[in-house]
């Protein structure tokens, strides 16, 4: 898979987990992490650093999951749903929206 963007909307105790498991499955050119952004200034760190050395953007923002963009990116096959199996955290799918 080569998704151009990815959204991590988990609970923010996972944000830093579903990051490490995106970045190693594949390179999006844009990663969008929902408010709160970390658990901590050290994730935090980690991820904007690893982003600037890998020239991805990283976004924190709202959801936005019913907005006019991410509509039209949906259409547009630009969009990629994590699915952390919550049982075993080594596993992970992602699934085209």
């Amino acid at each position: 898979l080569d998704p151009k963007l990815i959204i991590i909307a988990t609970p923010v105790e996972f944000h830093h987990e579903m990051f490490q498991i995106v970045t190693r499955m594949c390179k999006p050119s844009i990663i969008v992490c929902e408010k709160p952004f970390c658990s901590s200034a050290n994730f935090a760190m980690d991820m904007t650093q690893y982003c600037s050395e890998k020239n991805i953007k990283l976004i924190v923002n709202y959801s936005r999951q019913f907005s006019t963009g991410f509509e039209m990116a949906k259409k547009a096959k630009m969009l990629y749903l994590i699915v952390s199996h919550w049982s075993d955290s080594t596993k992970s799918d992602i699934i085209s929206l």
